[in-house]
C-alpha cells in the first residue's frame, strides 16, 4: 500500500508483531506514519511505514476484494517434486563406496607441537 492511499478513520488490515490484524487509523502521527488501534486487543500501535498496511476493510468486515470464510475457494497445495536421486532396484545389493588412497596426517608447524619442558642436569 502506498502513503496516498492511507485515509485517517479506515479500518486496514496490517501486520502487528508477526500477525495480520485489523487496525483502525486515527490520526498522522508528528514523527511519521500513524497512530492506529488494534482492533483485536484495543491497544495503540504506531504504523511506521504503509508498507506494513496489507489493504482496506469493506463495509462488512471482510477484506476488499476477497472473501474469506466458508465457501472461499483454496489455493490448490503445490505437487510434491519427484526424487531426483537414483533409487536402487528392490532386493540390489549396496555398492560400496569408491575406494581412495589413505590420507597422510597434516603436520603440525614447526613451534606449535607440545611443550616439552627441559629435564635439568645435575
Amino acid at each position: 500500500m502506498k502513503k496516498s492511499e492511507v485515509n485517517i478513520g479506515r479500518v486496514y488490515t496490517a501486520k502487528v508483531t508477526n500477525k495480520v490484524v485489523q487496525v483502525r487509523s486515527d490520526a498522522e502521527s508528528r514523527y511519521g506514519g500513524w497512530d492506529a488501534t488494534n482492533l483485536a486487543t484495543g491497544k495503540k500501535v504506531r504504523i511506521q511505514s504503509a508498507q506494513r498496511l496489507r489493504a482496506a476493510v469493506g463495509g462488512d468486515g471482510a477484506p476488499a476484494g476477497g472473501k474469506k470464510g466458508k465457501g472461499a475457494k483454496r489455493e490448490p497445495r503445490p505437487r510434491p517434486r519427484p526424487d531426483r536421486r537414483k533409487r536402487r532396484r528392490p532386493g540390489a545389493k549396496k555398492r560400496p563406496p569408491p575406494s581412495r588412497p589413505p590420507r597422510a596426517r597434516p603436520r603440525r608447524p614447526s613451534g606449535r607441537g607440545p611443550r616439552r619442558i627441559p629435564r635439568r642436569s645435575g
